[in-house]
Formats: C-alpha cells, sequence, structure tokens
C-alpha cells in the first residue's frame, strides 16, 4: 500500500542517542552545513544553548561556521542560530531539536529537514513517540534513525 505524502512538510529525522546528545547535534550541524544549509538549533533552556554553543566552538574541527545564540543584533547573519523558541528568521533549511524541546507543524512546513534528538529515557522517548504521532497524521515523511553496530542507519521509515 502506497500512503500520500503532504509536500507541504520536509522530512523529520528522529535520532535515539545512546550517548551525548550534544555530540550528535555537534555532528548534525556540522553535516548540515556541508549540505550548504543553514541551520536553527533548538533547545529547551538559555543553560542548555549556552553549553552547546561552547561545545561548538570547542570541537577540532576544520571547517567554520557563524553561529550565535538568538537575540544578537546578527542573527540573519549566523549560519548557525541557536534558540529556545522558533526560528524567527525563514531562510534555515535545517531545524535541530534537542532533547525535550518540542517542534510544531509550521516547523515541519517551513525546514527541508528537521532533526530531532532524544535519548532513551522515558519522558524523550514519550516525547518522541508523541511527535511521531503527530507527524505520521499530517503523512510528513519520517525517519527513525539509530546506532547499529557502530553506525547510523535508518531502522524505520514512514510515508
Amino acid at each position: 500500500m502506497t500512503t500520500t505524502v503532504n509536500a507541504e512538510f520536509g522530512e523529520v529525522f528522529f535520532y535515539q542517542v545512546d550517548g551525548s546528545a550534544e555530540d550528535l547535534a555537534f555532528k548534525l550541524v556540522r553535516n548540515s552545513r556541508r549540505e550548504g544549509w543553514r541551520v536553527c538549533v533548538r533547545g529547551t533552556s538559555s543553560e542548555q544553548l549556552e553549553r552547546f554553543e561552547t561545545r561548538l566552538w570547542s570541537q577540532p574541527h576544520t571547517e567554520f561556521f557563524g553561529l550565535g545564540i538568538e537575540g544578537g543584533e546578527f542573527d540573519s547573519d549566523q549560519s548557525v542560530l541557536l534558540t529556545t523558541s522558533e526560528c524567527r528568521t525563514n531562510d534555515r533549511q535545517a531545524l535541530i531539536v534537542l532533547p525535550g524541546a518540542t517542534v510544531k507543524s509550521d516547523d515541519v512546513k517551513r525546514h527541508v529537514r528537521v532533526m530531532l534528538v532524544f535519548s532513551g529515557n522515558d519522558s524523550e522517548i514519550g516525547n518522541a513517540r508523541e511527535h511521531w504521532k503527530a507527524f505520521a497524521a499530517l503523512k510528513c515523511r519520517l525517519k527513525y534513525v539509530k546506532k547499529q553496530q557502530g553506525k547510523w542507519q535508518i531502522a524505520h521509515t514512514v510515508n
């Protein structure tokens, strides 16, 4: 049976991590930038974003990307913008959602790809399941990704 995909929405990837969500989020930012995408990273608190920003700046990488926490005068110039709310600029192709943060259907409409990162604890799994059900009902393209035998692999796809 073929399901019709709602072309109004981007893809939603669900990444379940066993280790550090911030390590994976860093890799997702880096890979998104390699695609040429401008990125929004949504967290739950300014403390979480500050920790993530520090981690981004301290990573040993060869690529540089401008980044900042939303609220500065140069937000629109940042290739990676960290926020606890909606990305107020519509020029972001990727949205990376840190554990505990939420995603709305408007987010999936505005971005080519939304990447929801969650750990194996019960509340984060519950949050991810609720998002999965809501976006499946909207006929979004969904992918559940987890590490298997040391590699990130798509374990389940809908639409």
